[in-house]
């Protein structure tokens, strides 16, 4: 009879155990604006990773950002550099570290316009752009973001 009332106790505690997992390490969010079209498009809904402590990003994360702790609007853009990165922009390509970026997300007609001098991503920072750079606003305007910043990474659209 024991056994039972701890059996029947583990069939109702795992399932609570994943919703709880799920919830805290997932959620959904739903685009707005163009600018990272064509990857994303305006209302499309996202599935997002949550940001953990001392999670390492990766150039070509899309990452949901949070610029300010009380905003409550959302950034969404492509990690182009990270920390220990360099980033320059030449005739309407990306240089990260000297090497142009094969950024096959962008359609063919893409121009991306920005200062061509050299600069250096810090430790725990990190450099974006939107996919459709005619209409995004990012680190070419904005300057750099913390890692701190990030909400979350885009999982699956």
């Amino acid at each position: 009879m024991i056994k039972e009332k701890k059996r029947s106790a583990l069939i109702w505690l795992i399932p609570l155990v994943l919703l709880v997992v799920i919830y805290f390490s997932f959620g959904l969010s739903m685009v707005s604006g163009p600018s990272m079209e064509p990857t994303l498009h305006d209302g499309e809904t996202v599935i997002i990773r949550k940001a953990l402590a001392n999670q390492y990003y990766h150039r070509g994360d899309i990452a949901v950002i949070a610029p300010s702790k009380q905003a409550d609007t959302y950034l969404i853009k492509r990690i182009i550099a990270i920390g220990g990165d360099t980033v320059t922009i030449q005739d309407g390509k990306v240089f990260v570290n000297g090497k142009a970026v094969n950024e096959v997300y962008l359609t063919q007609d893409i121009f991306t316009e920005g200062n061509e001098e050299e600069i250096s991503v810090p430790q725990g920072s990190i450099y974006l752009l939107g996919d459709n750079r005619e209409e995004s606003v990012d680190s070419r305007e904005l300057g750099l973001f913390s890692q701190d910043d990030i909400f979350g990474i885009i999982l699956w659209k």
